[in-house]
C-alpha cells in the first residue's frame, strides 16, 4: 500500500474486477488495497490528485 495520509485522498473505488482496477490505474489512480473475502478478490484504488477523478 502506498504511504498516504487520509487528507490526501479525494475519492476511492471498489471493484472486484483487477481489469477495471488496472482500468483507472492507467488513468492516475493508486491502487492502495486488495483483500479476499468469501474466495472473491477486492481492488481499492484513489484518486489523489487535486484535478477532478478521471473515470473509465
Amino acid at each position: 500500500m502506498p504511504d498516504l495520509k487520509a487528507e490526501d485522498i479525494k475519492e476511492t473505488v471498489e471493484t472486484q474486477s483487477k481489469e477495471e482496477a488496472d482500468k483507472y490505474v492507467a488513468l492516475g489512480w493508486l491502487l492502495i488495497d486488495n483483500y479476499k473475502m468469501n474466495d472473491k478478490t477486492f481492488y481499492m484504488v484513489a484518486w489523489t490528485k487535486s484535478e477532478a477523478p478521471v473515470k473509465p
